[in-house]
């Protein structure tokens, strides 16, 4: 994620043009701070690395983000149910306990 981020830095020749590939609220004074931020995360990690290339194509990791969602989603609801059925096992063991 980090080499995506720079490299839509890199790609972007100005503020407003990132921000706006970003969906990022331009009059913010955080997001300017963290633009400023990236020129210097930019150059470190490109000496370090040599180039900056994500390795995954905005469309794969598009993809990887909806299904990650879905399974998140599906999890969510299993685990509601599980816990739901927990506790009528536990309700139903307290009103057979009475009798």
């Amino acid at each position: 994620m980090v080499l995506r981020e720079l490299s839509i830095y890199k790609e972007e020749d100005d503020f407003l043009s990132w921000c706006h590939k970003n969906g990022s609220d331009a009059s913010s004074h955080e997001v300017l701070n963290y633009y400023r931020d990236l020129k210097s995360m930019f150059h470190e990690i490109k000496s370090i690395l040599g180039t900056i290339d994500p390795l995954i194509s905005n469309y794969d990791y598009g993809l990887g983000t909806i299904i990650h969602s879905s399974i998140t989603r599906q999890l969510d609801y299993w685990m509601v149910r599980f816990e739901y059925l927990e506790y009528r096992k536990k309700k139903n063991r307290c009103l057979i306990s009475k009798f």
